[in-house]
């Protein structure tokens, strides 16, 4: 899930994208920077679950995410968080430092 938010941190929208692999985080990119653009976001939150019940985030989770973050900042949109789900939680990633 992609939550695109003003500049001030309003809600302007969501995007739910369902993926095709249970092992891994899958970011629409194009998807989600058309989207962005078309709602003149400045900011962005990821969300997504582990229906294996721990938030942990995968070494995999980690990278896409800070690619994700890279891209998204050269294009002058601000990720704010990513969260991983799950029955055992809810982790941030900006909380514990890993974007």
């Amino acid at each position: 899930m992609v939550l695109f938010l003003t500049g001030e941190g309003l809600f302007l929208a969501e995007d739910t994208h369902v993926g095709t692999r249970q092992s891994t985080c899958e970011l629409p990119l194009r998807r989600t920077v058309r989207r962005a653009f078309d709602l003149d976001a400045r900011r962005l939150v990821l969300a997504h679950n582990h229906p294996s019940g721990d938030p942990t985030p995968s070494a995999d989770d980690i990278q896409s995410t800070r690619t994700f973050r890279q891209v998204m900042a050269a294009l002058e949109f601000n990720l704010d968080d990513h969260f991983v789900v799950a029955r055992g939680g809810i982790f941030s990633m900006s909380d514990n430092g890993l974007i």
